[in-house]
């Protein structure tokens, strides 16, 4: 009988340690969850969802050395300042978050690969893998988003809001011309060269260029690595 009700003790002990182990695991279950909940949102954009700046410099900077073709696309969104100033923040916001999602589309089905970051205000990046035979793929999809943008965001009063300018830096010999380059130096000069393209890109959207997505690339130049 002793034994017995030993027995019975030790096994109430060890329900009510299994109890407190199964609440211990859960706590810190929901304490990493809501650890990986906190970390998403400080990487990525709260407007649209995309990675941040850093986020997307970090993968940027991993996934380079293992593209044989690197095209980096840096877009600009035109006259944001203008929008907010006049149709509110709101506006704006609407704005950016349609580009967002008509660059993912578009470069999604293209691509096959969700490559945009929002650098920040006005201002996204993609980089993406494109033989150099295949460099027209980038101004169709282009193409393509012009057509999506426009028709998320149709204009307001009559007036045409829907319009970015982009910077395509590419090579037809990136390999080589990154060959033996640290992904970060590597990644600068692709940056350089794209924001140089949008520079190119925002003037024609000052001389009158109208069209929802205004589209310069430049090549690459060896003396920039």
């Amino acid at each position: 009988m002793p034994v017995l009700v030993a027995v019975v003790v030790l096994l109430g002990v060890l329900i009510l340690l299994c109890a407190a182990l199964s609440c211990r695991l859960a706590e810190e279950q929901r304490a990493v969850s809501a650890l990986r909940h906190q970390l998403h949102h400080a990487e990525h954009d709260e407007l649209t969802g995309l990675p941040g700046r850093r986020l997307w410099l970090r993968q940027a900077v991993a996934q380079l050395p293992t593209m044989a073709d690197p095209v980096l696309v840096i877009a600009d969104l035109n006259r944001l300042k203008w929008i907010n100033d006049r149709y509110g923040y709101q506006a704006g916001d609407d704005l950016i978050s349609a580009f967002a999602q008509a660059a993912t589309i578009t470069f999604a089905h293209e691509f096959g690969t969700p490559a945009w970051g929002r650098l920040g205000g006005d201002e996204f990046i993609a980089l993406i893998n494109v033989p150099s035979a295949q460099h027209m793929r980038v101004r169709r999809a282009v193409a393509q988003f012009e057509v999506e943008f426009t028709n998320r965001v149709p204009g307001i009063d009559g007036v045409r809001v829907a319009s970015a300018a982009f910077g395509v830096a590419h090579t037809d010999s990136a390999s080589h011309l990154l060959e033996g380059q640290r992904p970060r130096q590597g990644l600068r000069c692709l940056m350089f060269t794209a924001n140089s393209a949008l520079h190119e890109a925002k003037e024609l959207c000052r001389s009158g260029e109208q069209t929802a997505a205004v589209f310069t690339e430049h090549r690459l130049r060896p003396h920039l690595i």
